[in-house]
């Protein structure tokens, strides 16, 4: 993470406030999370190195935001990010995108290992596309 000073520098120089010590946090995770002062909206910077995250950028579209070319994740590789974190917070950002009709997950969902939540998740994803 040679550039990771600069990166910095580039997000703070475009209004980005950079939510977490990246010499501690972002060498950790290769996350370098951010929030936009004007807006609120949380913007992370994910660093690659495997081949399947090269496969992902590459899978990623590009829009145009205010003249800006930004790269969003394919929902297919997003949804396998969430499960690889595997963090309640991201099985749960998973639930409100595939099923935002849903009601919470209970807590002996919440509460049980990983392996067996995102086992719960698929018998559950495979009930309602039958």
């Amino acid at each position: 993470m040679d550039r990771l000073r600069e990166m910095v520098r580039l997000a703070e120089s475009i209004g980005l406030v950079v939510l977490v010590d990246p010499d501690e946090f972002t060498l950790k995770t290769l996350v370098l999370p951010c929030r936009d002062q004007e807006t609120g909206i949380r913007v992370d910077f994910i660093f690659s190195w495997s081949n399947y995250e090269n496969q992902a950028l590459d899978r990623s579209r590009s829009l145009e935001l205010d003249g800006v070319p930004v790269k969003f994740a394919s929902l297919e590789d997003l949804v396998i990010h969430k499960i690889i974190a595997g963090r309640l917070r991201d099985l749960e950002a998973l639930r409100l995108l595939l099923y935002p009709r849903m009601t919470p997950f209970p807590q002996s969902f919440t509460q049980a290992p990983a392996s067996r939540r995102i086992n719960l998740l698929s018998r559950r994803y495979r009930r309602r596309r039958q």
